[in-house]
């Protein structure tokens, strides 16, 4: 399926915001036109050095595509060619590419991009077999909307290419490219992430249906704090220094805590306002065990591991995120809309993302670590992991206070992902004040870092009532579509099995049901296949490239066994919520 029907030139998440390609020209690289593609050249000085050779560069635009492909698959893929060089290039690079594959063409320099469009006519591109995508934007943001581009397509980056020339002229391109594949590396990352969970977290959005019916979305609360103070309080050893200012404090400021700093804070006599987790695994539940009567709101995931929302009894607020961004669709034609949130590494990204859409003042983040304190601890007081420490394996990233300080690299990873977010995020809050309280710690960019004693006279008291704000806006979502939505889907359910069933049969002849097709056509127009079974074939569509070379046939009997397999699975989850969901019981069965 083609992903891109006409060439895109996207300047970021918006395409509208492409910048004038009429602008003056400023280019260090000019192009001329000549038939049938224009030339390029680096212009230093007075002088100018062709960017390909002028006697045959169809000839050396062959070469050097051959060469890049001998080490690449040229199965359906995201190719990137960073930086323009000359369209011969671009041409060879498509006339070789399979049909469904794309080339992505980055230039992080608008003015050469301008130049490069204002002589040459990429119309004829439409007609080749792999789609073409042209990206260009500030240097500050490239990798960002990079990441967001390739997110975004099915097809994965194979890999990331500079021509001999852009090498030779235009070495800040391996610069570049070094932030470019860093983003590569956390997009497989988190695909395998979503190939390897999906399930579970598709399990535990079924077992949470009757709570999150029943909870109103994190939109009810954007931009209603606007005269408030806030402090999100994360559990790295550095909160130590902090508890009784926060607790001096608790009263004039809105807290957010992430699930790890609860019991810190409980335990100083700190009531948060809401604690945040977006974690499945089950271990996060030693957050919560040996606690009674948690204060304040749970803000959770639709994945969250079930148990935790019986702690909060009917004081949960729910928001989506991009790992259960189907799931969330289907919801929503049950009249539930949460509204998202921001979700990546740590559950700290996410408390710094609510703390945004909720419209403080000013936020103050402490326990903001990511880093081991000087007596080899990684997390504060009375968390889960208090008194852990790591013998081996640290690694040194730049620090507040110190030079540099020693952390994991799960950790140092964290921290780029963070900082990665700060970048985008924190012009959306343009004119109030972000500050990391911390006397030590890793270094975040975007962050004011200041010392506690420092904080204490910055922060203000609040200029509203904002607990009862809080309380006033949560407003639970209506549930008359729900009952409808869930009957439908279970009626969906068992036709798909039975006709996964159905065909089956018929391929024991050894050959292919005639309604194959149709049942395929069906499949793909499908919400309830794509939201709900879909998540548990992950793993196994995952799979695909290694069984490239198994039988057709063998294949379609695979996936319908396992798509049978997997009906049934999320029917028995979806009929067990929704009686929970009917008779408003408590509890996970």
């Amino acid at each position: 399926m083609s992903l891109h029907q006409d060439i895109v030139i996207d300047s970021g998440s918006e395409l509208e915001n492409t910048p004038d390609l009429n602008c003056v020209n400023a280019s260090p690289v000019v192009f001329e036109k000549n038939s049938p593609y224009s030339f390029a050249f680096y212009e230093k000085g007075e002088k100018r050095f062709p960017m390909q050779s002028l006697r045959g560069p169809e000839n050396e635009a062959e070469r050097i595509v051959e060469n890049w492909l001998e080490n690449n698959s040229r199965s359906k893929s995201l190719y990137v060619l960073l930086g323009i060089s000359n369209l011969h290039l671009i041409v060879e690079f498509l006339n070789n590419l399979e049909k469904d594959s794309e080339l992505l063409v980055v230039e992080p320099s608008q003015a050469i991009l301008n130049s490069f469009m204002e002589n040459n006519n990429l119309d004829e591109l439409k007609s080749l077999n792999a789609d073409f995508t042209l990206l260009t934007d500030e240097r500050a943001k490239l990798a960002r909307s990079f990441r967001r581009l390739i997110n975004s397509r099915t097809n994965f980056c194979t890999d990331i290419l500079i021509s001999p020339a852009n090498k030779r002229f235009r070495p800040e391109l391996e610069e570049i490219k070094e932030e470019l594949s860093t983003q590569v590396k956390l997009e497989a990352l988190d695909r395998v992430t979503t190939a390897k969970f999906a399930d579970e977290w598709l399990q535990n959005c079924l077992i949470n249906l009757p709570e999150l019916c029943n909870s109103p979305g994190v939109k009810n609360f954007y931009n209603s704090f606007t005269k408030t103070d806030c402090l999100v309080v994360c559990a790295g050893p550095s909160l130590n220094d902090s508890i009784e200012l926060i607790k001096e404090k608790q009263h004039d400021c809105f807290i957010i805590c992430v699930g790890t700093a609860l019991k810190p804070l409980m335990n100083s006599g700190i009531e948060p306002d809401i604690t945040i987790v977006v974690d499945s695994d089950p271990k996060v539940y030693k957050q919560f065990e040996g606690l009674q009567d948690v204060s304040g709101y749970l803000m959770g995931t639709h994945t969250l591991f079930p148990g935790i929302y019986q702690h909060f009894k009917d004081k949960s607020i729910c928001f989506n995120s991009v790992a259960s961004c189907t799931f969330s669709d289907w919801l929503g034609d049950g009249g539930v809309n949460h509204g998202p949130l921001n979700v990546g590494g740590t559950v700290a990204l996410s408390a710094l993302d609510c703390a945004i859409c909720f419209g403080f003042r000013n936020i103050f983040v402490f326990g903001l670590d990511l880093a081991y304190a000087d007596d080899g601890t990684s997390h504060a007081k009375n968390s889960m992991y208090d008194g852990h420490k790591a013998e081996t394996g640290l690694i040194e990233i730049p620090g507040n206070w110190n030079k540099k300080v020693k952390t994991t690299k799960q950790f140092a990873h964290y921290v780029e992902i963070l900082n990665g977010y700060l970048a985008e995020n924190i012009s959306r809050h343009e004119g109030n004040n972000f500050y990391n309280v911390n006397n030590s710690g890793a270094q975040f960019k975007h962050l004011e870092v200041i010392r506690p004693e420092d904080a204490a006279e910055l922060i203000q008291a609040a200029n509203e009532d904002f607990k009862q704000i809080l309380k006033e806006k949560f407003t639970k979502p209506e549930r008359s579509k729900v009952s409808e939505l869930c009957e439908n889907s279970l009626d969906e359910l068992r036709k798909i099995k039975k006709d996964c069933d159905s065909l089956l049969e018929e391929m024991k002849s050894g050959q292919y049901p005639a309604k194959l097709e149709e049942f395929e056509a069906f499949l793909k127009e499908s919400k309830v296949n794509n939201a709900l079974t879909g998540p548990a074939l992950q793993a196994w569509c995952m799979n695909l490239s290694t069984q490239a070379e198994n039988d057709p046939f063998e294949m379609t009997k695979s996936f319908l066994t396992q798509l049978s397999g997997a009906t049934e699975w999320v029917e028995g989850l979806l009929k067990n919520s929704y009686e929970r969901f009917l008779n408003q019981k408590k509890g996970v069965r």
